[in-house]
């Protein structure tokens, strides 16, 4: 019996979360060489610093000693703000390191449009205030030895540059222990998320080890402190969904409420919510956020609550605004978007949340017909295996929670339509194994 269930979970265990047909995969492995854009960069002789458009070149002894002499340079210039970025050149077995100053008139930089130079893949990156002349730019691939190869060159910079053009990259080749069938690790760069960088991506060994541990505009959250927190969107306007990273340790509840707190999702959709906590995590661990359309047209808030003692998360602040709820304010909480307070609707007054359906084993789109059999086109199957009934629900009511923890990650539309999906296969598998 083992056997089948197993063979029944098996496709769904090794869903990768990030697929190919959503990211420009953009290899930046050198030539034929096996060696990593991670090892030339640990291995090379970084040998001289530039300003970007300049004839003058500096000479420095390492990556250190390159990067605060450009560093120092900045700070004495009257610049505002840097971009910097590197040539890796191994033929000649030497780094260069380009310094790029500017000001800028708006109080924050994070936006960027692509721009491509010739054959390379969107080499350079930059934001053109319309109002005056102004042009900041960012590199983030490009030739360093002609017809080789596209190495990832964004080193550094005192902003923080958030991609906002159509596309999102994975880039082949940066570390060393890059999985070939597994996306997740490779360097990533999706719409919304702020661009790595270099002189930060060096202090890891890998694309996880960076995303689980370089948390930069992160704040945690100790939840064994509040009755629960609500987070805002910083900005309203946005049109298009999004998902926005969070590291969780232990188990949360994420519960939309709509209309900026004050209306229930379940009174939007007209059914119960289908949200549930996360697969209990020892460690902080990913979990994504998603923010949908539908979330963005009725101007979401999302309540977070714990759903056991000993649960924390870190989510973006640049994303989000947060509000506590403790005792004190549990009955009437409020939040303040765009200088306006609203009064949100209190957790324990929500039809359902996330942490309701995860103590009740809420599984979306069950039914009556499907546990008793009485399903058209299935009667007959049943009305023969009857006396076996009670013994395949159990079953599937076992592991059916542990794959609604799974696809909880996902957005309602999309988790809907898998979950229903698979109690359909299961059911008809268990049905067949105990007819056989």
């Amino acid at each position: 019996m083992k056997k089948y269930l197993l063979l029944l979970l098996l496709p769904f265990i090794f869903l990768n979360d990030v697929k190919a047909d959503d990211y420009q995969i953009i290899n930046i492995q050198y030539g034929g060489s096996d060696k990593s854009e991670y090892y030339y960069l640990y291995n090379l002789n970084w040998s001289s610093w530039s300003v970007y458009s300049s004839d003058t070149s500096n000479s420095c002894s390492s990556r250190v000693d390159c990067y605060f002499q450009a560093l120092s340079y900045f700070n004495n210039s009257g610049y505002q703000y840097y971009s910097m970025f590197i040539n890796i050149l191994p033929v000649s077995n030497q780094i260069e390191l380009y310094i790029i100053p500017f000001n800028f008139s708006s109080d924050t930089i994070t936006q960027y449009v692509s721009t491509t130079g010739g054959s390379n893949i969107s080499r350079f990156h930059s934001y053109k205030n319309d109002n005056t002349s102004d042009i900041l730019y960012v590199v983030l691939d490009g030739f360093s030895d002609p017809s080789y190869n596209n190495f990832y060159m964004f080193y550094d910079s005192n902003y923080n540059f958030v991609s906002l053009d159509d596309s999102s990259y994975l880039f082949k080749g940066f570390y060393d222990n890059e999985d070939n069938e597994n996306y997740d690790s490779y360097l990533k760069i999706s719409k919304n998320d702020p661009i790595p960088k270099i002189k930060d991506l060096l202090d890891f060994s890998s694309w996880s080890d960076y995303e689980n541990n370089y948390l930069e505009n992160y704040t945690e959250v100790n939840l064994d402190d509040y009755e629960y927190v609500l987070l805002s969107l910083k900005d309203y306007n946005q049109k298009e969904a999004f998902s926005s990273n969070l590291q969780v340790k232990g188990q949360i509840g994420i519960t939309p409420i709509y209309n900026y707190g004050q209306t229930a999702k379940d009174d939007v959709i007209n059914h119960q919510i289908t949200d549930r906590c996360n697969v209990n995590y020892s460690d902080y661990t990913d979990y994504r956020l998603y923010v949908t359309d539908t979330d963005l047209s009725n101007n979401s808030i999302y309540a977070v609550k714990s759903c056991n003692s000993g649960s924390s998360f870190k989510f973006d602040n640049s994303v989000f605004n947060i509000i506590y709820v403790t005792s004190e304010n549990k009955d009437d909480p409020t939040i303040t978007i765009n200088g306006k307070t609203y009064h949100t609707i209190p957790y324990s007054n929500l039809p359902s949340t996330a942490t309701q359906n995860e103590e009740e084993n809420y599984i979306p789109g069950e039914s009556e017909d499907s546990i008793t059999g009485n399903t058209v086109g299935l009667s007959g199957i049943v009305k023969n295996v009857q006396s076996k009934l009670s013994e395949i629900w159990n079953i599937f009511t076992y592991f059916m929670s542990f794959v609604n923890q799974i696809f909880s990650v996902l957005p309602d539309e999309i988790r809907t339509v898998l979950v229903a999906s698979f109690s359909i296969g299961c059911i008809l598998g268990l049905i067949k194994i105990f007819i056989n």
